[in-house]
């Protein structure tokens, strides 16, 4: 048994075919879903099979030059990557192989022809066995596990009674199972915590979350940015995407700077010369923006981090210093002395000062530090949250056309998604109007 999935499996093997070059004999493995009684009757059934094919595969492996799912899954990863292209992959290719990583642990060897509801949903009760995910990862897994199944009918890879039982399979409902539910819609950031967090970042860094600010771009967007994509002719500079999230919409993506944008855009302008803006040819959008994350969780450590020390020394001035290490002592086990290393290479300890104790203290529990000090922590966010804020602002200034245009929203049936990134917004609006008419 497979301890972290909690997955049964067997390796059987063939005595009669062995490799004249190497000596070692076929061998395979089987995967037969979750611990339980079904397993291991599947695993009776596939052993009484094998011994009475003569140790050799039983019929329901996939005979030779039978499209087995393994097969399947790199003709689709192929066909994404023609259709999508490079970039989409390069963002979306880490969940694609995530989905598929358990569909081939599982089914990899099996014919495509015999996969249907029932064993999709052996694989999604793998993924729920290892409790990582949360319902709507896990739907989203299922739904892409779905999308190549049906590709493989539309290509007549696959019978389509294949698609036609998978897609019986139905997403998890709030609740299913005890899976938990995810983190929610994703909720503006407030100006007065980036402005805290833009204090303890690098000025290239810095530029990019202010850009991104003004702009309501996607960061992907910002960081396939080229001057020659910039028009200069106006008062207001327009640069038009290619790629973009909602390209297969057919909806062009248009981004906007006003003088507040162009203001940081010029010097860059006169340094990056022809290549990318915003970050090196050698370095993927997916890593910039991982990349700028860490920058983001750093200045925000380092902003709570000058928080708590505040905190610790009015503590210190009102109780004492004693009280202050006590604290750091007790609760956050963090000890009163500091290592350093004299001129001569020894290393010695010495009474640390406040500041150097808090920075031991770990980046998920300063926050708690914070507050035991009688302060506000600076709240995580992340680069996406920007947009979201400024989708915001617009609604709330301009209206929902206004802010459909500025997001790459059209009006139409992708309406209801702008209005998923102003519902904070939206409930303000109709606050202020109750409190002026009702």
């Amino acid at each position: 048994m497979h301890k972290a999935s909690g997955r049964t499996f067997a390796t059987f093997s063939n005595p009669t075919n062995v490799d004249p070059d190497t000596g070692s004999i076929e061998s395979w493995k089987v995967w037969f879903g979750i611990k339980s009684k079904d397993a291991e009757r599947r695993f009776r059934a596939y052993r009484a099979r094998w011994e009475l094919a003569d140790w050799r595969r039983p019929d329901d492996e996939a005979p030779a030059g039978a499209l087995t799912v393994r097969d399947l899954v790199d003709r689709y990863r192929a066909h994404l990557l023609e259709r999508r292209g490079a970039d989409w992959f390069e963002r979306n290719g880490g969940r694609f192989e995530s989905s598929m990583g358990p569909l081939l642990a599982i089914e990899g060897t099996a014919p495509v022809a015999s996969i249907g509801a029932k064993k999709v949903g052996d694989v999604r009760r793998a993924m729920l066995a290892e409790g990582k995910l949360c319902r709507e990862e896990l739907n989203a897994r299922i739904g892409i596990i779905k999308a190549a199944f049906r590709w493989a009918a539309e290509e007549e890879l696959a019978p389509a009674s294949v698609w036609y039982s998978v897609s019986a399979v139905k997403g998890l409902e709030a609740g299913a199972y005890g899976v938990r539910e995810g983190k929610g819609r994703r909720e503006p950031v407030a100006d007065e915590v980036v402005e805290a967090t833009l204090r303890h970042m690098s000025a290239k860094h810095a530029d990019r979350v202010r850009l991104l600010r003004l702009v309501g771009a996607r960061p992907s967007e910002l960081y396939g940015l080229t001057p020659s994509m910039i028009e200069r002719d106006g008062d207001v500079w327009t640069a038009g995407i290619v790629e973009h999230k909602t390209k297969k919409h057919g909806i062009d993506r248009v981004l906007a700077f006003g003088p507040k944008a162009q203001k940081i855009l010029r010097p860059l302008l006169l340094r990056c010369g022809t290549g990318l803006m915003f970050r090196d040819e050698a370095v993927g959008a997916r890593e910039a923006v991982q990349a700028l994350t860490k920058e983001i969780n750093r200045a925000v450590k380092r902003a709570n981090v000058e928080r708590a020390v505040d905190g610790l020394r009015r503590l210190a001035r009102r109780k004492g210093e004693s009280e202050a290490r006590r604290l750091l002592r007790d609760r956050y086990r963090v000890l009163h002395f500091a290592k350093w290393t004299a001129d001569d290479g020894i290393t010695r300890t010495r009474l640390g000062t406040v500041a150097e104790l808090v920075q031991r203290v770990g980046a998920k529990r300063i926050a708690d530090l914070v507050r035991d000090v009688g302060g506000e922590p600076v709240p995580n966010w992340t680069a996406y949250q920007l947009r979201h804020t400024r989708l915001s602002e617009v609604r709330r200034e301009f209206g929902l056309e206004a802010s459909a245009a500025i997001g790459g929203h059209s009006l139409g049936k992708e309406a209801r998604i702008t209005e998923g990134y102003t519902g904070a917004a939206q409930r303000e609006l109709a606050c202020t109007i109750a409190r002026k008419t009702g």
